[in-house]
């Protein structure tokens, strides 16, 4: 969950007109989760990340922790019907 991120706008377009995606420290989760669902290729490079000594976290640890955890049932709950789609991706 941390780290530098870029999504593909058009695939980001076309999957949050079509679902609500989370807003706040559930957000990276989910969005990738499900556009990996859409079939989006991941390209993935090391990057370093720095955290200021006296830096301000906004993380709020019941709130976010309650809400990345039913993201994660919710997407779990989700991928138990996209089994069979996501492993024909590795059977062609």
């Amino acid at each position: 969950m941390c780290g530098f991120r870029l999504y593909p706008l058009a695939a980001v377009e076309q999957l949050i007109s079509k679902t609500p995606i989370a807003e706040r420290m559930d957000f990276d989760i989910d969005i990738i989760v499900r556009l990996y669902w859409q079939g989006v290729d991941f390209i993935t490079m090391p990057t370093s990340v720095k955290y200021p000594y006296d830096g301000v976290s906004h993380f709020k640890l019941w709130r976010d922790n309650l809400m990345i955890s039913k993201t994660h049932a919710r997407l779990f709950f989700g991928m138990l019907k996209r089994i069979p789609q996501l492993l024909s991706r590795y059977w062609v």
